[in-house]
């Protein structure tokens, strides 16, 4: 059976006491009445709606019965429910319960019809009530309507479980992330280095029983690591004046660390090279009226956030400005760091098939010794 205007109900066979109407006959619609936001008393406890929902209260309702509210203005066809006597204001049409229909069965009817769809304006958005009430629906009878709205319900509260279950679910998995994460920087998910050469230095033991070799394995604390990275910096050093040693971290605070861990500032880590470790250009070195649409590409926070380069809303400089902002560079494998937005903190590697590129003003870029994988 095709309905006019009504993509929701369709029937080869209507089921017994089922009617067909049009929702002007079964849900006239009456016009809301202005009142505005200063006239209200707020002391009242009677709901008043517009086209977006309940907007305020007042001491008098314009309805002498529950009912449903459907937006005329704005919001065009959005339907809300009354379960008392309300106030609808000139941006929307209203219609009041009936003795033979339930107001929550109609509910449900009207906003699977998507009424938004009669929308014929071209500037300001609108309800005509003479479309509206061309539009055929099959009602069931009110026993049947009842039962209708008790399933949906049911229904909706296994639906509403299910999304509370996924928000514990994401809840907990960003916990576990963050467990994980936090296990593995304090040495607690691996073996460390010192362990694994004990190990292995307790299995090679019964193969050297019967030889004369006492000499155990060894391995390079990490203490020692950061001591070779910084003597190749001093030694390698070209930059302008005198090298600067790299500021260590304070550690007054911080935690113990596993054996053969030391703790290190970003700055010690970097390449030692000049601009290894920097943040994006501010004010005027960088403004909007310097993107092209082709040349060195920028790098964004929403990049390294979504870990995404190149994509077709990619923003560019030219060559010779990219040449002014080059402290600012960033080639394949460093690592980039977000130090605005909510959180901060978004870290990603630049990826190795994209060109070098230039960090904007919110993001950190860092150049790591070439004894350490980005990873």
């Amino acid at each position: 059976m095709k309905l006019n205007n009504n993509d929701l109900q369709s029937f080869e066979e209507l089921p017994q006491g089922w009617t067909v109407t049009t929702l002007g006959e079964i849900l006239p619609l009456t016009y809301g009445k202005a009142l505005k936001k200063e006239n209200r008393d707020k002391s009242g406890n009677v709901p008043v709606y517009g086209s977006s929902g309940q907007v305020g209260v007042h001491s008098n309702a314009l309805t002498k019965k529950p009912a449903l509210i459907v937006g005329r203005k704005g919001s065009v066809g959005e339907v809300y429910r009354s379960p008392a006597p309300c106030w609808p204001i000139d941006t929307v049409y209203f219609t009041e319960e009936r003795d033979d229909g339930d107001l929550k069965y109609f509910e449900y009817l009207l906003k699977g019809l998507k009424l938004s769809k009669l929308d014929k304006s071209t500037a300001v958005p609108g309800l005509s009530r003479d479309d509206y009430n061309a539009v055929e629906v099959v009602v069931a009878p009110l026993d049947q309507q009842k039962r209708i709205v008790a399933e949906i319900e049911k229904q909706f509260s296994h639906l509403d479980e299910a999304v509370a279950n996924l928000k514990r679910v994401k809840a907990n998995l960003k916990r576990y992330k963050a467990a994980v994460l936090k296990a593995a920087v304090e040495g607690r998910l691996v073996e460390t280095k010192a362990e694994l050469t004990r190990r292995a230095n307790v299995e090679a033991a019964s193969r050297r029983l019967h030889q004369r070799q006492d000499a155990a394995d060894t391995y390079e604390t990490d203490e020692q690591l950061l001591q070779r990275i910084l003597e190749t910096r001093r030694r390698q050093w070209k930059g302008k004046g005198k090298y600067r040693e790299p500021a260590a971290p304070d550690t007054t605070d911080l935690p113990e660390l596993p054996e053969g861990w030391v703790w290190a500032s970003p700055e010690q880590l970097s390449a030692g090279k000049q601009y290894s470790l920097a943040i994006g250009p501010f004010g005027s070195r960088l403004k909007v009226s310097d993107y092209t649409g082709t040349g060195v590409p920028l790098v964004f926070v929403r990049n390294i956030r979504t870990k995404s380069f190149g994509d077709s809303d990619t923003v560019f400089v030219s060559e010779e400005k990219a040449d002014e902002l080059r402290a600012h560079q960033v080639e394949a494998g460093g690592l980039l760091v977000t130090k605005m937005g909510d959180p901060p903190g978004d870290v990603c590697i630049y990826p190795a098939n994209r060109p070098t590129a230039i960090i904007t003003a919110d993001c950190i870029k860092l150049r790591l010794s070439s004894n350490l994988p980005p990873q």
